[in-house]
Parts: C-alpha cells; sequence; structure tokens
C-alpha cells in the first residue's frame, strides 16, 4: 500500500538519526515497518495546491496527515467533501476545534466531512469534537498512546535521577505520570 504523509518529513531525518522518538510520527514508522511504502511529504501552508500536486505526483492509497491543520489543507478537504477526491484521509486532530460563529462552524462541518477517520490524542478532544457535531462518533477514535520506549531507554542512567520526560496539556498521561512519581524518592 502506497501511504501520502503530509506532515514534517524533517521529523523522519531526525527519527532515522535517532534523535527524535518514533510516535512523534503517529504510526507512519509503523505503517513503513508493516511493508506499506510511505511517502514523506512536507505540508505547506502557502500553497493551497499542494496537496493536490502531491496527490497528482504519488498517487497513493492513503493519505495521512499526522496533525491536521484546516488552512494547509483546505483545498484538499474541500474536494474530498464534494466527493471529488476518493483517495481515503485519515488525520490526527491535535486539538478541539473551536469556531465562534454559525459560518465558521459551518464551514468546519463541511471541511471535517472529507476525513474518513480522525484519530485524537485524548477522549476528551474527540468527545469535544463529536458533541459540536463536526464529526460522528463512527470515523473517531483514540489509539493507544505512549512513548517510544526504545528510545527513550537510552537515557535511563544514574546521571539522568531526578528528571522526567512528560508531554501533552490534556491530562492524557496523568495518572502513570502520578504512579511513577510514586515509586521514585522524589518529592
Amino acid at each position: 500500500m502506497k501511504i501520502l504523509y503530509i506532515g514534517s518529513p524533517n521529523t523522519y531525518i531526525l527519527y532515522k538519526a535517532g534523535k527524535v522518538p518514533s510516535h512523534w510520527l503517529y504510526g507512519a514508522i509503523e505503517m513503513e515497518n508493516d511493508g506499506h511504502t510511505v511517502y514523506w511529504e512536507k505540508e505547506k501552508i502557502t500553497s493551497i495546491l499542494n496537496d493536490i500536486r502531491l496527490l497528482k505526483s504519488r498517487k497513493p492509497d492513503i493519505i495521512f496527515i499526522p496533525n491536521l491543520n484546516l488552512k494547509a489543507h483546505l483545498l484538499l478537504l474541500s474536494l474530498k467533501s464534494l466527493g471529488i477526491i476518493r483517495t481515503p484521509l485519515y488525520a490526527f486532530v491535535h486539538h478541539s476545534p473551536t469556531a465562534g460563529n454559525l459560518v465558521s462552524r459551518l464551514i468546519y462541518k463541511f471541511l471535517f466531512k472529507g476525513i474518513d477517520h480522525a484519530f485524537f490524542l485524548s477522549e476528551k478532544s474527540m468527545h469535544n469534537t463529536i458533541d459540536s457535531k463536526y464529526l460522528k462518533r463512527e470515523k473517531c477514535s483514540v489509539p493507544g498512546w505512549g512513548g517510544d520506549m526504545d528510545f527513550y531507554s537510552k537515557y535511563r542512567n544514574s546521571e539522568n535521577d531526578g528528571y522526567f520526560i512528560s508531554t501533552g496539556k490534556e491530562n492524557r498521561d496523568f495518572d502513570i505520570l502520578i504512579e511513577a512519581f510514586s515509586q521514585t524518592k522524589e518529592k
């Protein structure tokens, strides 16, 4: 299967160099490890035609956007919503979309119609998006989330005692963090 990854190919380069963990690529490394061809392409906010050019040149089976930016993918989402583009589109939605007025809400709803499946980093973001009626429940999920332990395990040594790594602002790993601290001598 050919997967068009539209995000930051620089993150892939950093991953290959061992400088960042695989979870920064939101599952695309696992897709590649499963034998799929992943085309690592750059998201361009300044070019409305970028996605269309990539679709035409790569002819993917699936489009994967690791951090959905509606401005960067406005034309792609519009054409998907209208049924003109039929390539399945999967995207990570990092934050609950918020629109102040009726026109904005209708535009969001129209653009989100182009997503075949949305992944969320937390149940909270997913439920807010569903409650706002931007996506239906059956098009949403929160995949199992966790750090790339192979990457982080190389930092376990005595000179790093007293430090911890935690990311995110939605408390999705809060219980794990509390449990980890309770097993240390830190106060």
